[in-house]
């Protein structure tokens, strides 16, 4: 075979390929189905919708982008309103758009289905307004908009991003986790889990066996029992318990404040606090700890064993009655006025701050006190005319009793009477 027959052989092969490969890149590039292009044109279909359901329904909602609406309403009965808001070029391709919106509403036993997925990527949105019997649930998965629902007592499981959930009057358990969006919870009866990256979490007359909250902005919590752990973590600005009671309770709070009023816990209540301080206020736990990171911790009329650490914040205690009682400042000043345990011990450091404690002059106790070089001052009421010297004392209050452990490491250390 010659050379240039060999050299047009191979040029023929080259040619081939380069053709195939075009093909196939040009099918590889085609572009899916989209939906249609949105437009400042707007239209609306109100699609409307009643069925008969027996017994315990469900309401499930897949590809939701919209609001939703539910209250409660006669038994067996399901009413819907779903408003298709669709958008296009002009008022005809609107109107298209919302036509050919794809929702699907169908009963299934035990269920009904909302089926909106490849709203997702329509230039739209449908908003449900419904009136469902009381033995009724909601779930959701990966919704967009926003949710106010009430009366449901089959619980309610929703997600999303992007949605803010206002629920009321729930019973059964709830779990609420967001994305985005405030998260409100007025009434509910069962296990409550509530999470939101960004927005407030607002909880009132829950009252089931937990509560589990997880947020980044403020979270409140009023009129409240809770039969089991309450947990809660943020890195907000403020968490707020008013009349509130559970089992025990754990806050986390490393950058924001703590407010506590009228908050009780059977066993344990823990808190760990940041840079906004903590106070309790007229509160009771069978051991309240309190850690504080960097800001002060306030107290007042508060019962229980106390356990309060700051890392350099002043620690003040005003009328508490702890049946133990132990303190260490970091560096910040001390201010006790209220009682001594009447058999725990006490134990107080301020690694460098000032001590000053107010009590009754019949107050009982074994004083073993160490200012560090600094000076110590104790009420000759205590003292039954004795009197001491220098910046250390061991010394039996009125027969003695309880030991309390005193120490300012160089700050001024006073013992009072009121």
């Amino acid at each position: 075979m010659s050379r240039s027959r060999i050299v047009l052989l191979v040029l023929a092969a080259v040619a081939l390929l380069w053709l195939a490969w075009g093909t196939f890149s040009r099918q590889e590039m085609i572009p899916a189905p989209s939906a249609p292009p949105a437009g400042d044109a707007q239209a609306w279909v109100d699609v409307q919708q009643t069925m008969d359901v027996a017994g315990p329904v469900r309401l499930e909602f897949y590809g939701f982008v919209g609001s939703l609406s539910i209250k409660p309403g006669a038994p067996g009965k399901l009413e819907i309103d779903a408003m298709k808001t669709a958008y296009g070029q002009d008022e005809d391709s609107a109107a298209k758009n919302a036509r050919d919106l794809p929702v699907t509403i169908r009963k299934e036993e035990g269920r009904v289905v909302f089926d909106a997925r490849p709203a997702l990527g329509w230039p739209g949105r449908v908003d449900y307004r419904i009136t469902a019997p009381e033995q009724s649930g909601l779930s959701m998965a990966n919704g967009q908009g926003q949710i106010d629902v009430s009366g449901l007592h089959l619980g309610v499981d929703v997600s999303g991003d992007g949605l803010p959930v206002r629920l009321g009057d729930v019973r059964g358990d709830v779990s609420v986790v967001v994305k985005s969006g405030n998260v409100s919870v007025d009434g509910a009866d069962g296990a409550v889990r509530l999470s939101t990256g960004q927005g407030d979490i607002q909880v009132a007359h829950v009252s089931g066996p937990s509560l589990d909250i997880a947020g980044s902005n403020g979270i409140s919590i009023s009129e409240s029992t809770v039969a089991g752990q309450l947990t809660l973590t943020t890195t907000g600005n403020s968490v707020s318990l008013v009349r509130t009671r559970a089992v025990q309770m754990a806050l986390n709070v490393p950058t924001g404040s703590v407010s506590l009023t009228d908050v009780t816990a059977d066993r344990a209540l823990r808190v760990q606090g940041g840079s906004g301080g903590v106070s309790v206020e007229r509160s009771q736990a069978q051991l309240l700890a309190v850690a504080s990171k960097g800001a002060g911790v306030d107290l007042s009329d508060v019962q229980g064993s106390l356990d309060l650490a700051t890392a350099g914040g002043p620690l003040t205690l005003f009328n508490v009655t702890p049946t133990s009682l132990a303190i260490a400042s970091g560096g910040g000043n001390v201010v006790l006025t209220g009682s001594l345990p009447g058999k725990g011990a006490t134990t107080i450091d301020t690694g460098g701050g000032e001590l000053q404690i107010t009590i009754a002059k019949e107050t009982a106790f074994a004083l073993d006190a160490d200012a560090g070089g600094g000076e110590l001052s104790v009420a000759q009421a205590l003292l039954g005319g004795r009197s001491l010297s220098g910046s250390a004392a061991k010394v039996r209050i009125n027969g003695g009793g309880p030991q309390v452990q005193l120490r300012t490491h160089g700050g001024t250390l006073q013992i009072n009477t009121n």
